[in-house]
């Protein structure tokens, strides 16, 4: 179920993406293939230009022999350069655009919203989750998401060239990374659940940050002198959601880093378990070198670049499953519409056996309620907090509307 849920939200990213610009999603992602296969083709450059420079030296070749492998190794390095730095426009481009259009269907969307999602307390932590950099979130899911098939085919390419020399080493490497990947994706899970507890914290001490700081609070906070209640208010939610996010992590780190380490430990033995195969000549020198190199730095990011971007992939798509979630809400018909510049002529507004209840409580605010307000008189509400005043006006103005009986506005029902 887990793995349907993840695969749903890939490609609710991917869609989003895509829809925002396919120019620019196409332009990153081929990008990221082709530094892909850059690590497999200078295994392969470098081994030619080793075992090239050695036949110079037993004078067994030319020195002109040289000059190919060199080009190759220089134009690599120089594409690796220069593609990230024209890719960093490309991606400012990319993040105004998402901006403009993503954060804009955001607050339509929210235009639309029924009033009830917006007194749930479970709706507004939502909200402010989505609310947060979502144009940050998505466009980092996709970079991460095409990090992430970069470095498999980078994986796959090495492996590729282990399994032709020593076909047993590219297994091992491969069972070790299976449970690498596992890790890493409960990682991202545990990090953004944690976050999803620390919402409600946050939210909270934000708004009392803001009654402290904020130049319209001066007068209030000094008439009433409130202000060393609420900074003990304030360090109490930003200690609680602190500790939660610190010792998420903390417990996280240790078990990343520890199967880092087997991981590092694996590729030192295979790298001794290619010396025979050169003693024997099985493989060349410039072969066993090149491959020494792209396992260190294969392995190097598995433990670290792999890591990372399934924890943040993982954060990512559990993000998306917000996102989904709040597309979701429900909306009222015609909330974007602007006012009708035609005047009511207001003369009856009756409530006749009106019963009201909060979604998801029991308790009836309002029961059996019966009255008539009509034009030219004058009326007061008057009733304890929780008795029901707030309550007449949101269902008079529409903004509830899952009420039993009748509520009238001129004889016809509102």
């Amino acid at each position: 179920m887990k793995i349907l849920k993840t695969q749903s939200s890939i490609k609710k990213l991917l869609s989003i993406v895509f829809k925002v610009s396919p120019f620019y999603a196409a332009i990153i992602l081929s990008q990221r293939i082709i530094n892909a296969l850059i690590p497999s083709l200078q295994v392969l450059i470098t081994t030619k230009f080793i075992n090239t420079v050695l036949a110079v030296a037993a004078d067994k070749q030319t020195v002109e022999a040289i000059y190919l492998p060199l080009v190759g190794i220089i134009a690599t390095l120089a594409y690796s350069m220069l593609s990230d730095k024209l890719l960093y426009f490309v991606q400012v481009k990319f993040t105004n655009l998402m901006r403009t259009k993503l954060s804009v269907s955001l607050v339509d969307k929210y235009g639309k919203l029924a009033y009830k999602h917006l007194e749930n307390p479970d709706t507004r932590d939502l909200i402010a989750r989505v609310f947060k950099d979502p144009e940050k979130e998505i466009l980092n899911g996709y970079n991460n998401l095409v990090n992430f098939g970069s470095l498999v085919i980078t994986v796959l390419g090495i492996m590729a060239i282990l399994l032709t020399k020593v076909w047993w080493t590219g297994v091992l490497i491969t069972l070790f990374s299976i449970p690498l990947f596992r890790l890493a994706i409960k990682s991202g899970q545990a990090n953004y659940e944690a976050n999803r507890e620390t919402t409600k914290y946050t939210r909270k001490y934000t708004y009392i940050g803001e009654v402290l700081t904020q130049r319209e609070n001066i007068e209030e906070r000094s008439l009433f002198g409130y202000g060393d209640l609420l900074n003990k208010k304030w360090e109490e939610n930003y200690e609680k959601a602190r500790k939660i996010i610190f010792y998420t992590e903390l417990k996280w780190f240790a078990k990343m880093k520890s199967g880092a380490l087997i991981t590092s430990l694996i590729s030192l033995f295979i790298i001794i378990a290619l010396l025979p195969s050169v003693l024997s000549k099985t493989i060349s020198i410039g072969m066993f070198i090149s491959l020494v190199n792209a396992t260190f730095n294969l392995v190097k990011r598995m433990s670290t670049e792999l890591t990372y971007l399934m924890d943040e992939l993982a954060k990512n798509m559990e993000f998306v499953k917000d996102l989904k979630n709040y597309q979701l809400l429900e909306e009222v018909e015609g909330a974007l519409d602007k006012p009708t510049t035609k005047r009511l002529e207001l003369k009856t507004i009756k409530f006749k056996n009106v019963s009201f209840k909060y979604p998801n409580t029991e308790k009836y605010i309002l029961n059996n309620l019966t009255f008539t307000i009509e034009n030219g008189k004058h009326y007061a509400i008057v009733g304890l907090n929780g008795a029901g005043k707030t309550t007449i006006t949101k269902l008079i103005t529409g903004l509830y509307h899952d009420f039993e009986g009748q509520i009238l506005i001129n004889d016809r029902s509102i």
